[in-house]
């Protein structure tokens, strides 16, 4: 339970900073206004959420075919971009 706790707090302070980026809902999957209101809690409110989600609030957004082509020819540099341009590409949305 404790890693759960730990990583929905530590995404839960990651979309509480994208809340203030323009690329927020892309990097993190969160929608805009959901973003913004997670960009208003303290960091006493962020570890009570996280305390009470049950289970992980990140969602996994690649499918099968998305994992294959980035583990298939992607360099561990590249991968952020890579990423990025699978979430943006028209056959995603």
């Amino acid at each position: 339970m404790k890693d759960i706790v730990s990583i929905n707090r530590n995404f839960l302070l990651l979309a509480r900073d994208s809340a203030k980026d323009i690329a927020g809902p892309v990097l993190t999957g969160v929608p805009k206004a959901t973003l913004e209101r997670l960009g208003e809690l303290t960091i006493d409110q962020i570890e009570l959420l996280a305390r009470c989600i049950p289970a992980s609030g990140i969602t996994f957004r690649f499918n099968e075919a998305e994992i294959n082509r980035m583990i298939s020819g992607m360099k561990p540099g590249s991968a952020p971009a890579y990423a990025l341009s699978l979430l943006t590409s028209p056959a995603h949305a």
